[in-house]
């Protein structure tokens, strides 16, 4: 047996497509009591995602969109998906990745919370 994960997934078919691919995941918020869910749904609708996308992000637990370029996918990223710091209510935030053709992340709107490394003084 040979298991895979959902990045290894993502990451072949980014390097066989030689696409960069931006995932978006909705898993948390659809865990929300629905009254949440269309206040959210709406804030992106006015201020975030076009409205040709809206409905299909919105559709599915995940989403994947492939890109000519990892700039592309970024921008794309970058512009519909706000990183978690940008959020006073993490309910608000939906994570998303860019993956290469090379398999790497080379975004994540996910902001780590502390420091990489100790502060020198």
């Amino acid at each position: 047996m040979n298991p895979l994960r959902l990045y290894e997934i993502i990451a072949g078919y980014a390097k066989e497509k030689n696409k960069s691919v931006l995932y978006i995941d909705i898993r948390k918020f659809l865990s929300l009591p629905e009254e949440k869910r269309a206040v959210i749904k709406q804030w992106y609708l006015d201020e975030q995602i076009p409205e040709d996308e809206h409905a299909e992000i919105f559709a599915n637990d995940m989403t994947f969109y492939e890109f000519n370029t990892e700039t592309k996918a970024t921008d794309v990223a970058m512009d519909w998906f706000p990183p978690n710091s940008y959020f006073e209510d993490q309910d608000y935030f939906i994570q998303v990745k860019v993956i290469t053709p090379g398999g790497a992340i080379s975004y994540t709107n996910k902001e780590n919370s502390r420091p990489l490394t100790e502060p020198t003084e």
